[in-house]
């Protein structure tokens, strides 16, 4: 059952849904014009630029206090090195290692070989557990690679040491003719 309404006017029958949704229609278009018309006299516009630039300008903020953190981050990794290096030359000015018995006597240059794997760990846990954003998975390869060469300096260092010291056990108990 539709309900119609006749236009006296033109002669025609319109149903309820079209008279309704006309006017609301008329209304929708009235409203979209007075939206329009405030946003341009308001200056909304203008102010929504503005806080575009401002959130820009906080995003380089806080990208630049970032690299800072990670530049100073790296500057704790350079005193680690400049520790490791003022500490051997420390044990070379003191006598406690010297160049010649490097070569000679592994067990001299143990403290040493043990500061090295352990600056290379240092810096393979770093780079896993702290790469930048940009080379993650580059900087955790290189990161397992230096843990595993640490690793790997570390075992040569201690058999060498063992082997020179059954060397030196065996010249020992050889007479010599």
């Amino acid at each position: 059952m539709k309900l119609l309404m006749r236009d006296e006017a033109k002669g025609r029958e319109h149903t309820i849904f079209v008279t309704i949704f006309s006017a609301l229609m008329v209304m929708l278009a009235i409203v979209v014009m007075l939206m329009a018309s405030a946003t341009a006299i308001s200056g909304v516009t203008l102010q929504l630029d503005e806080n575009a630039v401002d959130i820009l300008d906080k995003q380089v903020e806080n990208r630049a206090g970032y690299i800072q953190d990670q530049l100073q981050q790296a500057q704790e990794l350079t005193d680690l090195s400049t520790y490791i290096n003022e500490t051997a030359q420390q044990m070379l000015d003191d006598e406690t290692l010297s160049l010649k018995t490097l070569d000679s006597s592994s067990s001299d240059s143990l403290p040493l070989l043990l500061a090295a794997a352990f600056v290379t760990a240092c810096f393979g846990c770093v780079l896993i557990f702290r790469p930048s954003l940009q080379v993650q998975l580059m900087g955790r390869l290189l990161g397992v690679s230096l843990i595993l060469d640490a690793i790997l300096n570390t075992i040569t260092m201690l058999t060498t040491v063992k082997i020179i010291r059954s060397q030196r056990a065996a010249e020992k108990e050889v007479p010599c003719v």
